[in-house]
């Protein structure tokens, strides 16, 4: 992910999350709108160059997500100010909203993992990203992932 700031940074990945889940294209300005109403009130950031933006959507089949590897980095208001190089968006239907709170938990926990930041940052590419989030020392943290 190349980002001039964190707006164009999500709105890449929401526009990413649309086309990778085969949500409608009528429901994608739905999608953006949700996510950037959310980073508004309080920046998603949670510290060392991490965020998780995220938004709801009326309906859907489930949580969904996509991942961003921002080598470069994009300031994104953290709170130990630091630029963001990992962005997760995820998106949560009204159905689900009680699942939300656990996969936000589980994602935090997930990259809470200092050697798994570093791992992700230097994936070579998305199947390289992917292969770190399955490891089976991270896996306690992901397994939403298998339900999605």
């Amino acid at each position: 992910l190349r980002a001039k700031d964190k707006w164009d940074a999500i709105g890449q990945l929401a526009k990413f999350l649309v086309h990778a889940h085969g949500i409608e294209p009528a429901a994608s300005e739905d999608v953006y709108n949700s996510i950037v109403e959310r980073e508004h009130s309080l920046s998603t950031a949670i510290g060392h160059g991490v965020a998780i933006p995220h938004g709801r959507v009326a309906t859907g089949p489930a949580i969904r997500g996509v991942l961003g590897i921002c080598r470069e980095g994009v300031e994104f208001d953290a709170p130990d100010g630091a630029p963001v190089h990992i962005l997760m968006l995820i998106v949560t239907p009204a159905e689900h909203e009680a699942q939300h709170l656990k996969v936000m938990a589980g994602l935090a926990a997930m990259v809470s993992n200092e050697v798994l930041r570093a791992r992700l940052i230097t994936a070579t590419d998305a199947n390289d990203a992917w292969e770190v989030i399955e490891d089976g020392d991270v896996h306690d943290y992901n397994y939403f992932l298998e339900s999605a």
